[in-house]
């Protein structure tokens, strides 16, 4: 009947810059867009659902490319401490306008022709699921200074008993 269900992630205790490297790999990515990727942490490793995050940072990252039709700069940055790692993925495309942005996390939201608008609503469920957050900072006004989103992951390092805190349904009609 086309409901799908984000279940609790089984998580497995991870390096955070391989998975994000293997997101880099999986992406199709056009030469005219450069890819780089800083780590500054001293400890990867993170309690996570593997297949969950790649999803997420291949959906993310997707869109930052997609938002660059004329090439730019895709950068991932992984910093982190002893509770938290923070994953940035920042681009220098078209930017988001302000009257969008806060309907970004809405399922079916799309500016996009053929999106779907879950890419993002799926994306935040599954950092919810994870006991994180995300938040978005774009500029899409050059007047403004340089164009381009930035996208802030927090997840919690966790553990492998940490209850699970995210369900999302989705009715497809």
């Amino acid at each position: 009947d086309g409901n799908s269900e984000v279940t609790g992630p089984e998580r497995r205790r991870l390096d955070i810059v391989k998975i994000i490297e293997e997101s880099i790999r999986r992406l199709s990515n056009p030469e005219t867009v450069t890819t780089t990727l800083s780590r500054r942490l001293t400890d990867p490793l993170v309690w996570i659902d593997r297949a969950q995050i790649i999803q997420t940072l291949i959906n993310l990252e997707t869109n930052a490319v997609e938002a660059m039709p004329a090439g730019g700069e895709l950068k991932l940055e992984v910093t982190g401490d002893e509770q938290v790692i923070v994953i940035t993925i920042t681009d220098t495309g078209r930017g988001i306008p302000p009257e969008n942005l806060n309907q970004l996390f809405m399922p079916y939201f799309t500016t996009k022709p053929g999106g779907t608008g879950l890419g993002i609503p799926l994306a935040y469920a599954a950092v919810k699921a994870h006991a994180g957050s995300m938040a978005v900072e774009s500029n899409a006004d050059p007047e403004h200074g340089p164009t381009g989103t930035r996208i802030i992951i927090t997840l919690s390092r966790g553990g492998p008993t940490q209850p699970d805190k995210g369900l999302l349904i989705i009715h497809d009609d």
